[in-house]
C-alpha cells in the first residue's frame, strides 16, 4: 500500500533536519578544530563590527515576538547562526537549535556562594597589551562583548554582571572550556589509575568515531604543541570506553551532581548522540565558577574529596614550554598545555580553561581567585580580546589579594 502524502512528506523532513544537524556538527567540530583557533591571529571583519552595546540581541529583537519576524528568526538551518551579531542570541540558546543531553545537578541542594560585592572592581585600571592607554575593569566588559562575568575571592563572590543573553538563571555555551572539562575528567581517572598516558614513542591510532577516522597524523607526537579539538574528542571516546560512560554521564556523576551546582548543564551531541567533548559544553556562570573553585580547592568540596589532588597538581604543573613555544602564540609567551587546560607559569601559576568568543575560567592559586566569563565577541579567535582580558584578570587577582 502506497505511504500516504503527509507521511512522506513528515519523512523527507525528518531526513532533512538529521542531514542538517550532522552538517551543523561537523561545520563546528571544524571550526572548533581549527589550528589555534582558541588563540591565533584573528581575522580583521571587512567591516567594523557593531559594539556590545549595539549588538545586544534584546536590542535588534533576535528570536522575540510569537512567533519572531522572518527576518529575526534563527534557525540552526541558517548558515550564519553562529555568526555575529546572531552568535550573541545563538551563544545562550544551544539547547533550541540542536539535539542535547543534560548533565543532571541532582536532587540536592546547591552550594552556597557567599556574597560581599566590591563596588570598586569596577573602577581598576590596567594597562592593555601592546597599548600605553590605561582601561578600567568596566571598560574592558564592553570591549570584550561580556555576556556574564563573575569573580570569587576566597569562595566568596566579589562581583557579578550579565548582559546580552545571558542571566543568572541562564546557561551559556563554553565551547573549548569543554576541553578542559573532559581533560580535568582524564586526569583524574589517569591518578585512579583507570586510564594511563601512553609512552612518548606511542604512534596508535587517534580517531573519533567515523569523524575522526578520516584525519590524518601531522607531524611527530611531543615534538610541538598543536591545539586540536579531535585530541579531545579522541580523549572523549576513550573516556567512554574505559568507564562505560560517556563524557556527559562521567562529568555528572563524579563532578555535577557532588559540585553543589545551582543548574543542570549540557552537551550537544551529534546525530548518534555523542556529546560534542570538545565544545559542547554549556552551563550556567556561577556553576562555572564553582569548578574553578572546585580545583583551588584541591578538588575538595565542603572538605570531602571529588576530585584527586595528583590530578589538578598535574595540570598545574604544565607541559612542555618549549614544545608550547613551537605552536607561535606569540601573546602567551612561557605558557603551557597540560590536561587541556592552558598554564600561564607566572608568579602566581594561574592557569586557565579557555574557548572561542571569550569563554574563560581563570584560577590564580596565588591569589585565591576564580573568575568565570562567558562572551561573544565578534572574532573567534581568543588573541582578539587576549590583550584585554589577560591583564585585567591578573590585575582584579592583585588587587584582591592586596585587600584586608
Amino acid at each position: 500500500m502506497p505511504v500516504p502524502r503527509p507521511h512522506i512528506a513528515l519523512t523527507r523532513v525528518r531526513a532533512a533536519l538529521a542531514s542538517s544537524r550532522a552538517r551543523l556538527a561537523a561545520a563546528l567540530v571544524a571550526v572548533l578544530a581549527l589550528p589555534g583557533a582558541a588563540t591565533a591571529a584573528p581575522a580583521s571583519p571587512t567591516s567594523p563590527p557593531l559594539s556590545a552595546e549595539a549588538s545586544d540581541p534584546r536590542l535588534l529583537g533576535w528570536m522575540q515576538g510569537a512567533p519572531p519576524p522572518e527576518d529575526k528568526r534563527i534557525r540552526y538551518t541558517d548558515d550564519d547562526y553562529f555568526s555575529f551579531p546572531k552568535l550573541r542570541w545563538t551563544a545562550c540558546h544551544f539547547r533550541q537549535l540542536m539535539p542535547t543531553v543534560g548533565v543532571s545537578r541532582g536532587p540536592g541542594a546547591a552550594r552556597d556562594l557567599p556574597r560581599r560585592l566590591d563596588a570598586a572592581i569596577d573602577a581598576l585600571s590596567f594597562t592593555p597589551t601592546g597599548t600605553h592607554r590605561q582601561m578600567t575593569w568596566a571598560q574592558s566588559l564592553s570591549a570584550n562583548y561580556t555576556d556574564g562575568i563573575v569573580v570569587l575571592h576566597d569562595g566568596v563572590v566579589v562581583y557579578e554582571r550579565y548582559s546580552g543573553c545571558l542571566d543568572e538563571h541562564g546557561q551559556h555555551g563554553a565551547m573549548s572550556v569543554s576541553k578542559s572539562m573532559t581533560g580535568l575528567l582524564g586526569e583524574m581517572l589517569v591518578a585512579e589509575g583507570v586510564i594511563v598516558p601512553p609512552a612518548p614513542s606511542y604512534t596508535g591510532p587517534r580517531s573519533y568515531y567515523d569523524y575522526l577516522q578520516t584525519v590524518q597524523k601531522q607531524g611527530r607526537h611531543g615534538e610541538a604543541f598543536g591545539y586540536k579539538t579531535i585530541n579531545t574528542d579522541a580523549l572523549g571516546w576513550i573516556i567512554a570506553r574505559r568507564t562505560g560512560q560517556s563524557v556527559a554521564q562521567l562529568l555528572q556523576s563524579r563532578i555535577w551532581q557532588r559540585l553543589g551546582a545551582e543548574q543542570d548543564a549540557y552537551y550537544t551531541v551529534d546525530s548518534t548522540g555523542t556529546p560534542f567533548a570538545g565544545g559542547g559544553f554549556n552551563a550556567g556562570l556561577r556553576d562555572l565558577a564553582r569548578v574553578g573553585q572546585l580545583l583551588l580547592d584541591d578538588g575538595k568540596v565542603d572538605g570531602q574529596p571529588i576530585v584527586p589532588a595528583a590530578a589538578i597538581a598535574r595540570i598545574r604543573a604544565g607541559g612542555s614550554k618549549q614544545a608550547f613555544a613551537k605552536a607561535g602564540y606569540a601573546q602567551l609567551p612561557g605558557w603551557s598545555y597540560r590536561g587541556m587546560w592552558w598554564i600561564s607559569h607566572n608568579d602566581h601559576g594561574a592557569y586557565m580553561a579557555r574557548g572561542v568568543h571569550g569563554q574563560a575560567l581563570y584560577i590564580d592559586p596565588t591569589a585565591r581567585v576564580v573568575i568565570a566569563r562567558f562572551g561573544s565577541h565578534p572574532v573567534a579567535a581568543n588573541s582578539a580580546n587576549d590583550p584585554t582580558t589577560l591583564p585585567a584578570f591578573d590585575a582584579v587577582a592583585r588587587y584582591l589579594m592586596a585587600q584586608p
